[in-house]
């Protein structure tokens, strides 16, 4: 399954501000996903780092799910959405 669009919102810092939580919602051809996320900001210091690590955090979270872990589906982003090409 290809996630042809996302959305990172309702970002907020924990409260001893290492961490980032948000929720990322992707989009693919037959349905919706909306994941809560929360990242290290250990080394994410630009826009750029923070989309990564969400997107990293939400593939990883999806991948997890039955319908992908059982290997019967493959998860990947569009080669337009990816800012790094290490996550699709």
């Amino acid at each position: 399954m290809q996630i042809t669009d996302y959305e990172i919102s309702q970002e907020a810092f924990s409260p001893d501000q290492t961490q980032q939580v948000a929720r990322v919602s992707l989009t693919m051809a037959d349905r919706f996903v909306t994941l809560f996320c929360a990242v290290n900001m250990e080394g994410v210091d630009t826009p750029s780092a923070r989309l990564d690590a969400f997107l990293r955090e939400a593939l990883r979270q999806l991948r997890r799910m039955p319908e992908f872990r059982t290997g019967g589906k493959t998860v990947e982003l569009a080669a337009n959405l990816s800012p790094d090409p290490m996550l699709a």
